[in-house]
């Protein structure tokens, strides 16, 4: 028995191949990373308010560590009011994206289901 070759171009690729590609494509870290992108952005736009609290929020937080840390030395006996201040930066930025995440799935639990149902 002959076999015949297989044809070149865009006709040989079959279903399962386009599959393959097409599933690669949406388990891509960037491809999710974009998505999950715009999906924010369109979030931010759709409650501007919500947007407007935040950004009020990351300022004050600036303002009130500028002010408390204005005074600060650049000797030796300050160093433990640096670290303090470091401290306080990491600390306060855990927090802040722990309660933006904590608001944010109930809202978008819905969604996530949906996503990982399968």
């Amino acid at each position: 028995t002959k076999v015949a070759p297989a044809p070149a171009g865009p006709e040989a690729e079959d279903e399962t191949d386009r599959a393959v590609r097409s599933a690669s494509q949406y388990n891509n870290a960037a491809y999710e990373t974009g998505t999950l992108l715009r999906r924010n952005v369109w979030s931010m736009l759709r409650n501007p308010v919500l947007t407007i609290a935040r950004v009020a929020q990351n300022l004050m937080t600036a303002i009130l560590v500028g002010l408390l840390y204005l005074q600060i030395d650049s000797d030796q006996s300050s160093a433990s009011d640096r670290l303090g201040l470091l401290f306080f930066l990491s600390i306060a930025a855990a927090w802040t994206t722990a309660v933006i995440i904590v608001q944010i799935f109930p809202a978008e639990r819905a969604v996530f289901l949906k996503e990982h149902s399968g």
